[in-house]
């Protein structure tokens, strides 16, 4: 089932905050907008999943464990603004409940982390692991949120193709035709998923899916993903897509969005 298009919202945003915008899709396809509301993105600690996750994995290592952490969250209130991001923090922690049983997962986490960088704690001057691990912790961060989780990162990219992450202080003023979009997403089917994003110009690049294996304590990579699965009602879409962008101009395609 398509998205429903979020383009001009998006376009709101960076025109009033003067800096990209950077959010996900839920799997059931709303906007989970992962700028805080003190206008930071990615790399900012009060962003309540960022700092849901350091927190798990300043307790996963021996030196710092402490089984009885508690994160509190709350999505009771229908006025809170956050729940959508309140809803993957959720999904965040029952993940990383399992991820602690898989030994593979955890070897990965730590070869994101340099341990020559993690700070004295006494220092309150230093982030968290220090600025340059998390930097990279968020990285992966956002690679558990596509591959494990199954929401899809957006972003821009630059004319060079390189992707506009973690910087707070950079605003693109060209126009959305000459301002591609990129979606990074685990779903396989993704013209059917896209349909609307691919028809205003947005790029979409796939990445693996893992699923969990509950007797093996691990997770796995999905056979699909290894069979490079497409479905032909996703051809289908993927033709009629390439069509419409061949005799239709930008600006009039939103007549035939899903």
């Amino acid at each position: 089932m398509a998205i429903e298009y979020y383009g001009d919202i998006i376009t709101k945003y960076e025109q009033i905050h003067k800096k990209p915008y950077i959010g996900y899709f839920s799997p059931e396809g709303t906007l989970v907008d992962y700028n805080s509301e003190k206008n930071e993105s990615h790399t900012y600690l009060d962003n309540i999943v960022a700092w849901t996750f350091l927190l798990w994995v300043q307790d996963s290592f021996d030196e710092f464990r402490n089984k009885d952490i508690k994160i509190e969250f709350n999505l009771d209130n229908p006025t809170n603004k956050n729940k959508n991001i309140l809803i993957l923090q959720r999904d965040l922690l029952n993940f990383l409940r399992m991820a602690e049983n898989d030994q593979n997962f955890i070897n990965t986490l730590r070869s994101k982390i340099d341990f020559e960088r993690i700070p004295n704690y006494n220092d309150q001057n230093d982030n968290l692991f220090g600025r340059y691990n998390t930097r990279e912790l968020l990285f992966f961060l956002k690679d558990i949120c596509v591959e494990y989780l199954g929401y899809d990162s957006i972003e821009q990219i630059t004319p060079d193709a390189k992707m506009l992450e973690f910087n707070h202080n950079h605003f693109d003023p060209r126009s959305e035709e000459d301002k591609p979009r990129f979606i990074t997403t685990s779903n396989l089917n993704v013209n059917d998923r896209f349909y609307n994003y691919l028809l205003m110009n947005w790029k979409i690049q796939r990445v693996p899916r893992y699923t969990y294996d509950s007797e093996k304590n691990m997770f796995t990579k999905d056979i699909n993903e290894v069979l490079s699965f497409q479905s032909e009602k996703d051809m289908a879409f993927e033709e009629e897509i390439r069509s419409i962008k061949k005799l239709v101009p930008l600006k009039e395609r939103e007549k035939y969005f899903r």
